[in-house]
């Protein structure tokens, strides 16, 4: 900002993309609804646990459609994720050779992902007394199919990171930093691989299909960080770095 680096002021704003998850375009070939089936059961003790791998077994194989199956499909318009992140800082030298910097970081969805059970019906009716939520009675719109979860997107997700920091290089080979940093990160679930999981892990008190905002698990909160390095050359070709972080 003055010419010689003695107060820089840094930042950038642009839209990011990162690489596919491509398992969740996978999913929708290992679930089609003919290549694997299922058998589930509300009530344990219509298959009670058997040790004996040949207990269940089918005893004739046909060939024919599974009874019951997955489906997971793609919406017509579903985009792979990005988010727009916006960052500004300024690193200010101080007094005694140190630098202090000041930095936030905010993130917001543009394509973030989402998934639903379109074969969930709405719900059928509520708790009564202090519990309002919505209560199902049946989970299946067609009982043929044992869940049909869509991925489509989404753009409520939001975080920000807020963080200052002081550090100094010393003429003896010696590094020394200190930071705060403060963070929150909401989304409507935090993906995984299957689409079974990533729709059945939705932070959600009512609704399955409509969970809302909640804070993600890698939100990250307050941290306090401290750092010291030690740096010696030798024979004018190499250096060894010991650190140590808390």
């Amino acid at each position: 900002m003055k010419g010689d680096r003695s107060t820089v002021l840094r930042g950038g704003t642009g839209i990011f993309s990162g690489t596919p998850p491509y398992v969740w375009i996978s999913n929708q070939l290992g679930n089609t609804g003919v290549l694997t089936g299922f058998e589930q059961f509300t009530n344990t003790r219509a298959r009670p646990f058997n040790p004996d791998p040949d207990k269940y077994k089918p005893a004739t194989v046909t060939g024919a459609p599974a009874a019951t199956y997955e489906l997971d499909v793609a919406d017509p318009n579903y985009k792979f994720s990005q988010v727009w992140r916006t960052d500004i800082a300024i690193d200010k030298t101080l007094p005694f050779g140190f630098i202090g910097t000041l930095e936030g970081l905010y993130n917001t969805e543009v394509n973030g992902p989402y998934y639903i059970n379109a074969n969930l019906p709405a719900a059928q009716s509520k708790f009564t007394g202090a519990d309002k939520r919505a209560r199902y009675t049946s989970n299946r719109i067609n009982s043929n199919i044992n869940a049909a979860y869509v991925i489509s997107n989404t753009n409520t997700g939001h975080s920000y990171n807020l963080s200052a920091s002081l550090q100094k290089s010393f003429t003896n080979g010696f590094f020394a930093k200190a930071a705060y940093s403060q963070g929150v990160t909401k989304n409507s679930f935090d993906p995984g691989s299957t689409a079974a999981s990533n729709w059945g892990q939705n932070s959600q008190s009512n609704d399955p299909n409509n969970p809302g905002l909640s804070f993600s698990n890698f939100s990250p909160g307050k941290r306090v960080f401290l750092a010291l390095s030690y740096r010696k050359e030798y024979f004018n070709f190499g250096a060894t770095t010991v650190s140590l972080f808390t």
